[in-house]
């Protein structure tokens, strides 16, 4: 279970930040798992930044500390690059550790340099190639190398078929949604969950310079917000912040399970 945002373009790195602690801390909004009394349901087990540097690489930063009791995190309100990756974590496999903590960081074989962080629990066997050696012991970081597999394995095909298709294979799970980036495009990806819809749901941020995708909307200003249906999968290309959104008939819910509840 976690917290997680992705913001790209020109967005205010303070704002960012303060939403995130908001997040994670439980102080943000109700869903099913804080059962409307807000700081109940704290994501404290570890925090951490993926961002793009002026160099043009990838640049990640993990803690083990509960992301609003850090005052590391700080430093990431002036360091922030045009893409900047969060999450805050609330361990369901694996324990509390840097090899446990998001956002994973991976290259393809041939080229493709990425980062995921994930939100959900999924229990059947994740397969992906053994050239990924897993560091810790979580099932994100595994389902991360899948993804990476299939796309590399089926090179030729859509990034966002290969994702649908690798989700779909998924049957013993509670929710997942995905962010996965490269330096050129960002996908976040969801699943339809078997339960607690609001505490899963993903929400897309939109102003004129910049494009937000985050667990829960958060204050900033000039932008609007809205649910991403379960099952659809988000691309944005990071350079002109175009974005679409993939819809399977397959995976969809009721409406009336996608209220976004804010305090």
């Amino acid at each position: 279970m976690c917290r997680m945002l992705i913001a790209i373009g020109n967005m205010p790195s303070d704002a960012i930040i303060d939403g995130m602690i908001k997040m994670a801390s439980d102080r943000n909004t109700q869903h099913e798992l804080n059962q409307n009394v807000l700081g109940t349901f704290r994501h404290g087990d570890g925090w951490g930044v993926a961002y793009f540097d002026s160099q043009g690489k990838w640049r990640v930063k993990k803690s083990t500390q509960a992301l609003y009791e850090d005052p590391s995190l700080n430093s990431f309100r002036s360091q922030a690059g045009r893409i900047v990756l969060i999450h805050a974590r609330k361990k369901t496999k694996g324990n509390i550790s840097l090899m446990n903590t998001h956002p994973f960081h991976a290259s393809l074989p041939g080229g493709g340099d990425f980062v995921f962080a994930h939100n959900g629990t999924i229990n059947d066997k994740i397969k992906h190639h053994l050239s990924f050696k897993v560091q810790g012991s979580t099932d994100s970081e595994q389902l991360f190398y899948a993804l990476l597999s299939t796309l590399h394995d089926q090179a030729t095909k859509p990034t966002v078929e290969a994702l649908h298709q690798t989700l779909a294979g998924y049957e013993d799970y509670i929710g997942t949604n995905i962010i996965l980036a490269s330096m050129k495009t960002t996908f976040v990806a969801t699943k339809k969950p078997i339960a607690n819809p609001w505490y899963y749901q993903m929400s897309l941020g939109m102003r004129k310079d910049g494009v937000i995708v985050s667990s829960e909307p958060i204050s900033l200003a000039g932008v609007s917000w809205s649910v991403i249906t379960a099952g659809d999968i988000v691309e944005i290309d990071n350079a002109t912040l175009a974005v679409k959104i993939h819809t399977f008939k397959d995976t969809s819910v009721p409406q009336n399970l996608l209220l976004v509840k804010s305090s």
